[in-house]
């Protein structure tokens, strides 16, 4: 939620529509307390579009983005949050490119040092599939094949999914965690040795549910890599409100606690 940062992709909406479909009020999602305390609130326009690079996730949504903290477990949330029926204009595929290029595929920060967590703490020799969340364009899946593990990934843009295929990516599939069931019978797999989420617990809107489908495939000892951003980070603690990181598209603010 940086000014400056961005595309000028904003997309007209009727402010009404909006309302209707994101006033979901949610309990906490890991306790299921009701009773919370308000953290942060930004107004309708918070950013002017007019003088800022905006996303439609950042906080011109056309009504209030609130961030609340759970009494019990001290969970920080968005409530009300966005209705999954809604998700899509979250998720805008105009930012998404037509073609793929070699960058998109290279060996960057954010894949090699999960890849080298992986290749310290999964065996290759064990059987099952290393299963990679919010995939993107199937980069993570792709590098962990060429080191020899057998690796996919889920994506829920379908427009990702169709330009990965496109640039000859094998190791990705259109869906979601619920639709992991359906994804490994189609694969022929039946465990999951290992399951990454890099930046994408965050955007669940039921994450325990999901990670006990997850674990429905997984044995002790198989391994759950995940990243997300640190509610409690210096960053954060600076800028407070607005941190790069609090915008529409983003449920839950995690900290080691959370953990």
């Amino acid at each position: 939620m940086i000014a400056g940062v961005g595309f000028r992709n904003f997309v007209e909406v009727p402010k009404e529509a909006i309302k209707e479909a994101i006033q979901v009020t949610v309990p906490c999602a890991i306790c299921g307390s009701t009773s919370h305390s308000v953290q942060h609130i930004f107004p309708e326009e918070h950013f002017d579009r007019h003088f800022f690079d905006t996303h439609s996730w950042d906080a011109n949504l056309g009504l209030e983005l609130k961030l609340v903290k759970c009494s019990d477990c001290e969970l920080i949330y968005q409530s009300p949050r966005f209705n999954e029926k809604f998700l899509d204009w979250l998720y805008p595929e105009e930012v998404i490119p037509d073609m793929l290029t070699a960058r998109h595929f290279s060996a960057d920060n954010k894949y090699a040092y999960i890849a080298g967590e992986i290749k310290k703490y999964v065996s290759k020799k064990a059987t099952g599939v290393i299963v990679d969340i919010g995939t993107r364009y199937g980069a993570l899946p792709r590098m962990l094949e060429k080191n020899g593990f057998k690796s996919f990934g889920i994506e829920m843009s379908s427009k990702c999914v169709s330009v990965a295929k496109k640039a000859g990516v094998t190791q990705i599939e259109q869906g979601k965690v619920e639709d992991i069931p359906m994804l490994m019978m189609l694969r022929g797999e039946d465990r999951i040795k290992a399951v990454v989420m890099t930046d994408l617990i965050e955007h669940l809107l039921t994450p325990l549910e999901d990670l006990k489908i997850l674990a429905e495939y997984q044995l002790p000892g198989d391994k759950l890599f995940i990243k997300t951003m640190d509610i409690d980070s210096l960053g954060y603690r600076l800028f407070r409100g607005d941190w790069y990181y609090i915008h529409g598209q983003h449920t839950f603010y995690f900290n080691a606690l959370c953990y």
